[in-house]
């Protein structure tokens, strides 16, 4: 019976009397006490499915969080303790309660008219403290708040064309705007990107490239952004699109090269890496990535001419000794292999003579990594034991004793 008696009790509770609900609500507007107000539209919405749908309750809120911004406004004014983050915060959600408020009011009636009861006061209140959003987009983005920046940008733009807020095509406010969006569109693209929502990200890409002065840093963000969400087509895109107006910056250069050389698509990569290093001639690093991906086609002349390109530019490049050393040596244990002349052959001599001498040249350049980096064993240690060993080097097999496998 307890049970049963509670049941009933809670269910009466939650029986919606919407009369009884606006009385108290416009009670307490009167008496301006906008913080209960506002806490008992909250309510009802959250708790009356009449409610939720019910455009007046919105239209409320509009002029709850409107009063609000006032208030605050009011303390900037006066210098008493103002909240700008509260106040940014409540015009923010003017915009959210309106823009439901007025999706309801244009639904059509029992007739199938629409008549809009709510839409003016909703625009005028909107249109006041429109470029408040701008300004707390960048407040926030000021204040490493990429999240909350990106919120209120988005809410500027998105409503740009809203007839809520357009004005008309003469409006010197509306050009202002216009020539403004550009910089918004990149700052919010940068916000969604900081706080890593990519999928926002990439909503104002187009419109944040019209500006040149920004483009390169854009075109990174974008294909980094559409890289997070798996769009490899637009990711590329903007990779290709980037090197192509910026030839010279390494990101774009290395991601294509990465991307091409990792799908063994090395067609389209030696592409990249040969209009690299036409863009990039005094760069050691596009010559040494072109002679990774030659040696990736057996292109071996060509990549030893690009190692060796790399090493003039930086002569105590370690890691291109290696790479070139790397070479020689496969050549040489190729022709090691397949060396099935009998000793007794006339031409014996004379093959295992070149051999030696590709060992040499090998161990040139392995000499030459282990004088430049000693510590960087991998690059040299392995190979010069073997070298000094098929070339019956002993004197300088035994100095290698020295090193462990862990140098």
């Amino acid at each position: 019976m307890i049970s049963l008696f509670s049941s009933v009790n809670a269910q009466e509770a939650t029986e919606y009397k919407r009369k009884a609900v606006m009385k108290e609500i416009n009670s307490n507007i009167k008496s301006e006490n906008y913080q209960k107000a506002d806490e008992l539209v909250r309510n009802a919405i959250g708790k009356y499915e009449e409610a939720k749908t019910d455009a007046e309750y919105y239209n409320l809120e509009v002029n709850i969080q409107y009063q609000l911004t006032l208030s605050e406004n009011r303390k900037m004014y006066l210098k008493s303790n103002p909240d700008t983050i509260k106040y940014f915060g409540h015009i923010l959600n003017m915009y959210r309660y309106g823009i439901k408020c007025d999706s309801l009011d244009a639904l059509p009636n029992e007739k199938g008219e629409i008549k809009f009861s709510y839409r003016d006061n909703i625009s005028s209140k909107m249109k006041a403290l429109r470029n408040n959003l701008c300004s707390a987009g960048k407040y926030h983005y000021k204040k490493k708040n990429y999240k909350e920046a990106y919120e209120f940008l988005d809410m500027y733009m998105s409503t740009t064309n809203s007839p809520l807020v357009k004005e008309s095509k003469d409006d010197q406010n509306a050009q202002a705007s216009n020539s403004d969006s550009v910089k918004l569109s990149q700052l919010a693209v940068l916000s969604a990107y900081a706080s890593k929502n990519f999928d926002k990200a990439i909503k104002y890409i187009s419109t944040a490239l019209l500006d040149s002065g920004m483009r390169a840093h854009i075109y990174e963000v974008g294909s980094i952004a559409y890289g997070e969400l798996g769009d490899t087509i637009h990711m590329l895109d903007m990779q290709n699109k980037g090197f192509q107006s910026y030839p010279t910056k390494e990101y774009f250069y290395t991601s294509l090269l990465k991307y091409y050389n990792d799908n063994s698509q090395y067609e389209k990569a030696i592409d990249i890496a040969r209009r690299t290093v036409r863009y990039n001639p005094e760069n050691r690093k596009c010559w040494y990535i072109k002679g990774k991906i030659e040696r990736c086609m057996n292109m071996q002349d060509s990549a030893i001419a690009s190692f060796s390109r790399a090493i003039e530019l930086q002569p105590d490049d370690a890691e291109t000794y290696s790479s070139i050393g790397n070479i020689y040596m496969e050549q040489a244990n190729s022709k090691y292999k397949n060396l099935n002349i009998p000793i007794s052959n006339p031409n014996y001599a004379e093959a295992k003579k070149e051999i030696n001498d590709l060992y040499s040249k090998a161990k040139d350049y392995y000499e030459n990594a282990r004088k430049y980096d000693e510590k960087d064993t991998e690059l040299w240690l392995p190979y010069l034991r073997e070298i000094y060993y098929k070339l019956n080097k002993g004197k300088e097999l035994k100095a290698l004793e020295s090193y462990d496998s862990s140098k």
